[in-house]
Formats: C-alpha cells, structure tokens, sequence
C-alpha cells in the first residue's frame, strides 16, 4: 500500500522556504505555504485535511500563540510545529504549554524536521479517526483494549 501524503501548511518568511523544501525533499508531502497568518487562516478552511501546521515564531499579522489559540478553535485541528531563529529550554516550554506540538529550528536540520513532521501527522491522523469512530458510535482502541483485559479477569 502506498505512503499517504502528508498535509503540510507553512506559515513562514518566504526565504525559509528554500530550507523547507530541501530538508523535507525525501519525505512524501504536499506543503502549501503562507506568508501570513490572513492567507493560513484561509488556507485552513479550505484544506480541512491539513494535519500539520509549520508557523514561524514571528510574523507580520500574528503571533504564535494567536495562531495555535485559533488553529485549535477548529473541529479537526491540525498539530502546530513553531519554528524559530534562535530555541531554548523556555521557549520550548512556552511552546508546549501553550498546545503547540514541538518546537523546531530554523535553518531546518532535515533528519529533526522530518521526525518532528512525521510524528505530529501520524498522532493527527490518529486523533482523527478515534474522533470518527466516536462519532459513528464505534468503540475506540482503548475500549477494546479494556475490554479485551477484562475479559482474562473473569
């Protein structure tokens, strides 16, 4: 079975877009970029199968924060990576503490930014079809695990 795509959306300075594209050369994605948070914030609805967000910790319209505080108000909120010049222990804290998914550095190292990217998609994705199988009325893994375990209870 083939690799599914994953759907990625830059949020960044359009000279690190060079950096993105090489580090994320071998990896099969779509990336969709914005300069802006205006142009994302369209994006976003548009492509409601965006499962991961790049934003840079500076730009012109909005901060980080304001965008994984608006990015998490959708219904199926995509993962957000906050990609910045310079990182530290507490930037990095900020980042989690305020549900982003992780931190990564700018120019990209591509082995980090794959894994980084990789891992946000898959527990996206993941996230998602637990949603979907609630919703259908389905159990999610964990009931069935728990049932699965009670029944060597018995």
């Amino acid at each position: 079975m083939a690799q599914k795509r994953i759907q990625l959306l830059a949020i960044m300075p359009e000279q690190w877009l060079t950096s993105l594209t090489d580090a994320l050369a071998d990896l099969p994605v779509n990336i969709l970029t914005a300069q802006n948070w205006q142009s994302a914030r369209s994006a976003l609805i548009k492509s409601p199968e965006i499962e991961v967000v790049l934003v840079a910790s500076l730009l012109p319209d909005a901060t980080w924060k304001e965008v994984v505080a608006h990015v998490s108000d959708l219904q199926s909120p995509p993962w957000i990576i906050v990609a910045a010049r310079f990182s530290d222990a507490s930037l990095w804290y900020d980042v989690l503490e305020n549900g982003a998914y992780d931190l990564t550095v700018y120019p990209f190292r591509p082995e980090a930014l794959i894994h980084v990217i990789v891992s946000a998609s898959a527990d996206c994705r993941q996230g998602r079809e637990r949603t979907d199988r609630a919703a259908k009325g389905y159990p999610t893994r964990e009931q069935n695990a728990t049932a699965e375990l009670g029944r060597y209870d018995e």
